[in-house]
């Protein structure tokens, strides 16, 4: 929900402030009708609901769900990001509302270690000895030298901040920079708040590297986190469905990258950006797909009919979208409200719906204690070979442990392309649009 950059005619800095605070009041007050608006649906979907509305007071009416007669429709949550279903399956997070000038301070420092990463790449590109592709390693997870050295610099930033800080970068699944930045938005915000409090009678006051290496993990993270469906009182299935395959399914991944080029992402891009919808200081630009179309049309010294950049981008933007893929599966693992729906990419597509669908349905006729015995059921017998099924293992803990193991194996994944090959039709339709999306966004008059 970025909104545009400044231009000539705007205000001062006095009217910019009012601005932001209304926008951001606008923007707690759609949050807001957006939450009721999604208990309201939650309620109607059950069979004589207690009306609320004759109440006249203010107050509001709170309703636990098991006070409510049966359900007639099964409401039905699909997809949303990973913090999101967090939310909704486990409550608030414990941490402190990071405020405005935090989040604004995390966001800036993490760009500086992106933007080394950038930087370094770049460097490694063009030194003596490159091939001709401009070729760099990358590590299995399709991450170059610079972002790894730019994600070691950063999270040894944050572990510096304090132990509480150290501790919880340890945890994190990979390098997920979003649960970074927001480890610098808790750290900066309790810094502010204690510092405001300190005594100003004269007395040395504590630095903000003192304060947070005092901090204790009690408070700084409560270890409880609030508002969730089940604290509402639903009984909530969760569910993963994660693919057999993961050889098969990064290659889906691939394929389907394409087939959103085909289908028009640089020009969705293009557009978007040339009429102000797509800031790239913006949230929606940061996203898998339109960061790397961006990086791609904004590219320095473009030439026309150029393959090679074109090639380097369709790489680029299908190692991203299958690191995420890679990170949602390490997050669900973890997370043990989450049943593991196996999904086998090699079948005809109507089949492996019907097979998905039928486990799914029979989970959601168990009992709550039955079900959760499902998601907790450990092996009986870790004797037999990795090939072999362990015994005692429900369907969930066995596809979850399957999807763990072939970790393994998946630095050996080559992508291969399907439709997007080098002087096909498709490719040369991808090369011209692309081609003119760069005119149109750099304003190059055909000067390229």
């Amino acid at each position: 929900d970025g909104g545009g950059g400044g231009g000539e005619g705007r205000g001062t800095d006095e009217d910019d402030d009012t601005h932001d605070k209304d926008e951001d009041g606008n923007r707690k007050k759609d949050a807001l009708l957006r939450r009721q608006s999604v208990e309201e649906a939650l309620r109607q979907s059950l069979r004589g609901v207690v009306a609320t509305g004759s109440n006249t007071s203010n107050e509001k009416s709170e309703i636990h769900a098991s006070t409510l007669p049966c359900p007639t429709v099964l409401p039905v949550v699909v997809g949303g990001t990973m913090m999101y279903l967090q939310w909704l399956v486990h409550g608030r997070p414990d941490a402190i509302r990071p405020t405005k000038e935090a989040i604004e301070r995390a966001a800036k420092k993490i760009d500086e270690f992106q933007e080394d990463a950038k930087c370094n790449s770049e460097g490694a590109n063009n030194r003596p000895g490159s091939n001709e592709n401009n070729d760099v390693s990358i590590t299995e997870d399709g991450a170059s030298p610079g972002d790894v050295a730019a994600w070691n610099d950063a999270s040894a930033h944050v572990s510096s901040l304090g132990p509480v800080f150290a501790k919880r970068v340890n945890k994190l699944p990979g390098r997920d920079w979003y649960r970074l930045r927001r480890l610098l938005e808790v750290a900066y915000t309790l810094s502010s708040k204690r510092e405001a409090r300190q005594p100003k009678d004269g007395t040395a006051a504590l630095s903000e590297h003192e304060i947070l290496q005092h901090l204790t993990e009690n408070e700084v993270y409560t270890g409880i986190r609030s508002g969730s469906l089940p604290d509402r009182g639903y009984d909530i299935r969760s569910f993963f469905l994660c693919p057999t395959e993961r050889m098969a399914h990064f290659h889906a991944v691939d394929e389907r990258c394409e087939r959103m080029l085909l289908r028009g992402l640089l020009r969705e891009t293009a557009t978007l950006y040339s009429s102000g919808g797509l800031p790239p200081e913006s949230q929606v630009a940061r996203a898998i797909g339109y960061r790397q179309a961006l990086e791609y049309l904004t590219r320095d010294g473009p030439r026309r009919n150029d393959a090679a950049a074109l090639r380097a981008f369709i790489d680029v933007f299908a190692t991203a979208t299958r690191q995420y893929a890679k990170k949602q599966m390490q997050w669900f693992r973890r997370d043990g409200k989450f049943a593991f729906i196996p999904v086998d990419m090699e079948i005809e597509k109507s089949k492996r719906v019907e097979d998905v669908s039928r486990i799914i349905a029979n989970m959601c006729k168990l009992h709550a204690h039955d079900f959760d015995a499902e998601l907790s059921s450990s092996p009986v017998d870790t004797s037999n070979s990795e090939s072999d099924n362990i015994r005692g293992l429900s369907i969930s803990a066995q596809t979850k442990l399957d999807n763990e193991r072939q970790g393994k194996k998946m630095k050996f994944f080559q992508s291969t392309r399907v439709r997007l090959v080098d002087g096909s039709d498709d490719f040369l339709a991808v090369l011209a649009e692309a081609d003119e999306c760069t005119e149109k966004v750099q304003c190059l008059g055909g000067n390229f």
